[in-house]
């Protein structure tokens, strides 16, 4: 991005230039500079040999980029500075407008505060790589050798700063789907993010982990969950401290608690049962349908031993199944319904109607009239 103070530079003779400094404030980049190039515009001089120039980034960092050079006498010169240049700027001869290497060709420079102490400055403009470019950018320059001279950068500077792209949001792999249940409260979040960045995984406002993504990959186990719906988002940080916009969210479902029957029809131990009623039995929270199965719910004649047979369907909104005997039940005889424990709720859990060692079924009977 280049950044441009359109505002001319005058340099009197044997003193800093006016303004001292000139200014460019850059906003809005990534931290992580990897390039820097300083263009001059319209450099008159009657004597170019006597322009000293130090440019002065946002943290202090200085670069001395012009000093003792373009021989004599030049006119509308515009110059840019890129370490990346075949050439030097030329010392002992008129400088043409073109590319140049930042050149510092004497020593001794004086540069009267408020900058900083020349001694400590670099030569190329790769001392600011890797520094924060946001901030106030500052141009010193001075005429020090008092010979009559005059000088201006009429058409100001500028800046052209290259930096590290921002990192990309992470991408949750795992779990695979959205939402997913869980039953312990422990399990692993996973994805992909910039390699050598650190991922920081947050559910709301709260941040739950930190974990670096390794060849770009990361990896967050978290244990101990309450029970409940949890949406996370991540963000990736890289080694600048650039932050990444927040990831798609993810949400995980827990649920430790096993399932068991709230109510049944017709009630345990009822007698005189219509034969033609269907068998309902009502669960404490929603289950799967495909784990209502005739080897999971069955309704058995008692003095025969053998299972009824029937259709079996399950009502997601009462979390109610129904048994519907093809035909109709035995005259006078006593039923025994079997609600077993292969019977699963929608996080996974096993139905456990007394909760103690092992898992419980669900057993009652009834007697037809």
């Amino acid at each position: 991005m280049t950044f441009t103070q359109a505002t001319g530079i005058t340099i009197p003779d044997n003193t800093t230039a006016i303004p001292y400094p000139s200014n460019i404030t850059a906003s809005g980049l990534p931290k992580g500079i990897t390039d820097v190039n300083l263009s001059i515009k319209s450099w008159d001089s009657t004597f170019a040999f006597s322009e000293d120039v130090m440019l002065v980034g946002p943290g202090g960092q200085s670069v001395i980029v012009l000093s003792d050079v373009g021989g004599g006498t030049i006119s509308g010169v515009d110059l840019t500075l890129d370490d990346q240049a075949t050439d030097e700027v030329p010392s002992a001869m008129n400088v043409t407008s073109g590319t140049y290497k930042p050149t510092n060709s004497g020593g001794g420079d004086s540069f009267p505060a408020p900058a900083p102490d020349p001694t400590l400055a670099g030569t190329t403009l790769a001392t600011f790589n890797g520094k924060d470019p946001n901030g106030t950018w500052s141009l010193y320059v001075v005429e020090d050798d008092g010979f009559g001279d005059t000088a201006d950068f009429s058409g100001g500077w500028s800046l052209q700063i290259t930096t590290v792209d921002t990192p990309a949001p992470p991408v949750f792999t795992t779990p695979a789907s959205n939402p997913q249940s869980d039953t312990d409260g422990d399990f692993i979040l996973a994805g992909t993010a910039q390699a050598g960045s650190t991922v920081k995984v947050f559910e709301g406002a709260t941040q739950v982990g930190s974990v670096p993504a390794t060849s770009g990959s990361w990896a967050l186990a978290l244990v101990d969950v309450v029970d409940g719906s949890h949406t996370y988002t991540a963000t990736a940080t890289d080694g600048f401290g650039n932050v990444s916009g927040p990831s798609a969210s993810r949400t995980v479902v827990v649920d430790t608690v096993h399932p068991h029957v709230t109510r049944t029809r017709p009630a345990s131990g009822a007698d005189d049962v219509r034969r033609g009623r269907n068998i309902r039995a009502t669960f404490s929270e929603a289950m799967r349908p495909g784990t209502l199965t005739k080897a999971n719910v069955r309704l058995v004649n008692t003095e025969t031993g053998n299972a009824v047979r029937a259709r079996r369907t399950y009502n997601a909104t009462t979390h109610t199944v129904v048994i519907n005997p093809r035909r109709d039940l035995a005259a006078d005889t006593r039923y025994r319904v079997v609600i077993g424990t292969g019977v699963k709720d929608v996080a996974g859990n096993r139905l456990d109607q007394k909760p103690r060692t092992g898992l419980q079924p669900k057993t009652w009977r009834f007697t037809t009239r």
